[in-house]
């Protein structure tokens, strides 16, 4: 399925957010189930991040995007994209509590530091999630159009659902559908994603600073 010119937009609008993470001075790569079945994979060194569910998945980096069905098989976008390097990810899950403080340790520059280490991830999360929500917002916008002969507020006489009106009402469907799709995708994947981020950085310090303080010497801060 072509993706509609304005879905099309908002989806190079994403991708190129994922420009915008890439050299960020918390470059790691993070692993997080989003929802059951679903998985998003980023790494901010490279800017790559792929959302992946059991009907497919997206992969975007600098400048280009894949989608592939569940089999593999690209369906849009470039061909030979790849996943993102996780080979040092530590899956991280939503509600996995963080451990205490470590002694010694100064919990504002940890909280700001996970902050900071969480934002590219979700400016990444919110891209993938634009474009799979575009995706299923114009796959359901669709039919749901041309039921409604374009104006997806009431269903149409049969007399005046022709080819013609069913092809626009197909096209007006998708758009305003898959437009609110990207949205509400966007927003589902980013908070989950940036609060696995947020908690595998301040884990990670907390980590550090306990092994330092075991080792009787000072923690290096990032």
């Amino acid at each position: 399925m072509k993706i509609p010119t304005k879905s099309a937009a908002i989806a190079a609008l994403a991708a190129a957010a994922v420009a915008l993470s890439v050299g960020s001075a918390h470059a790691e790569a993070v692993t997080s189930e989003v929802a059951p079945g679903v998985q998003y994979t980023g790494n901010t060194a490279t800017g790559a991040a792929t959302l992946s569910t059991p009907l497919g998945s997206v992969t975007m980096q600098p400048g280009e995007f894949g989608i592939k069905d569940g089999e593999g098989r690209t369906v849009f976008g470039d061909n030979d994209i790849a996943a993102p390097n996780t080979a040092v990810a530590d899956v991280v899950e939503v509600g996995t509590p963080a451990p205490a403080a470590a002694p010694g340790g100064d919990l504002l520059s940890d909280l700001n530091q996970s902050v900071a280490a969480a934002g590219p991830h979700m400016g990444m999360a919110m891209g993938l999630g634009a474009i799979g929500g575009t995706i299923v917002g114009a796959t359901l916008g669709c039919p749901f159009g041309i039921v409604t002969g374009g104006m997806l507020v009431a269903l149409p006489s049969a007399g005046t659902l022709t080819l013609p009106a069913a092809v626009a009402g197909c096209i007006t469907g998708a758009v305003a559908v898959g437009a609110l799709g990207a949205s509400i995708g966007s927003v589902a994947v980013a908070i989950p994603v940036g609060l696995a981020a947020g908690a595998q950085k301040y884990n990670q310090l907390q980590a550090q600073r306990a092994a330092a303080a075991a080792a009787g010497t000072p923690a290096q801060a990032g």
